[in-house]
């Protein structure tokens, strides 16, 4: 599978595939791949970016506040250290109605990118589908944008388990002994999860590389820590990504995907 660039709307699978060395890739996007290609102030920009995930989309994967989520849910319920199996999809209704965040959303079978897209244009801004399951992470997003470097440590790890055990209605005898196996915890949740890891590092590497606090980091951060755990390659034109994929790829203890640049004139 590959996850690829959404920055003109244009990208050519045969490309892509010839990049990666393969006969056939799955194009792979995850809901945050929408919210990217959906932002902007001009229509046919918009409009473009949606044609082009519909085009080309063959799998769907949980972006990465899910699969922390569903680390920690697996942390906090279960006796298993398996690591997180993270669930690939074969359409975009069929993610959004797996999303545990938005339990019984009710999605039409037809429904895709350009949908979202054609509302987002529109003067109704009528976005009742989309707009349940983007909300955590437009949310994320902009909380983002004030952030130098997110650390991963005990105080974190207790905000974001109150935080499962409530979204999910967990039932929990003694939550205080939860609580300090997640705060002691921190090894073990890097273990089981890839994405989980691959935000810390991503954050270590913006510390190291002192690299501005702006919009296009926390698109990044989404894109890498979606992706990589779950996807074979990672074809991105940025420099950026393609250095802190590689800062990634040299630290982290889980198996992730190939990152290859998709060199100018090929798109």
């Amino acid at each position: 599978m590959v996850i690829s660039d959404l920055a003109t709307g244009k990208l050519q699978s045969e490309a892509v595939t010839a990049c990666c060395g393969v006969d056939k890739v799955l194009f792979t996007f995850s809901e945050y791949s929408i919210i990217e290609a959906t932002n902007g102030t001009q229509p046919d920009c918009i409009l473009a970016r949606a044609r082009m995930i519909d085009k080309l989309a063959s799998a769907w994967i949980p972006d990465v506040i899910w699969q922390r989520d569903l680390a920690f849910v697996q942390f906090l319920t279960s006796d298993s250290e398996a690591s997180l199996d993270v669930p690939v999809f074969g359409s975009l209704p069929e993610l959004m109605r797996s999303d545990p965040r938005t339990p019984g959303l009710v999605v039409p079978n037809d429904y895709s990118a350009i949908h979202y897209a054609r509302s987002k244009c529109s003067d109704k801004q009528d976005f009742s589908f989309l707009d349940q399951s983007f909300a955590v992470l437009e949310k994320v997003r902009r909380e983002l944008r004030g952030v130098q470097e997110l650390p991963l440590n005990a105080e974190i790890n207790l905000h974001i388990a109150r935080s499962v055990l409530k979204r999910y209605q967990i039932p929990v005898h003694d939550s205080g002994s939860l609580l300090v196996k997640v705060a002691l915890g921190g090894k073990e949740l890097l273990k089981r999860c890839a994405a989980l890891e691959i935000e810390m590092l991503y954050s270590r590497f913006r510390t190291t590389e002192q690299l501005k606090n702006q919009t296009s980091n926390s698109v990044d951060f989404f894109h890498l820590s979606s992706a990589l755990p779950v996807c074979d390659f990672f074809v991105t034109c940025d420099a950026d990504v393609i250095r802190a994929a590689e800062y990634i790829r040299t630290k982290t203890q889980h198996k992730i995907a190939r990152v290859i640049e998709l060199v100018a004139g090929s798109r």
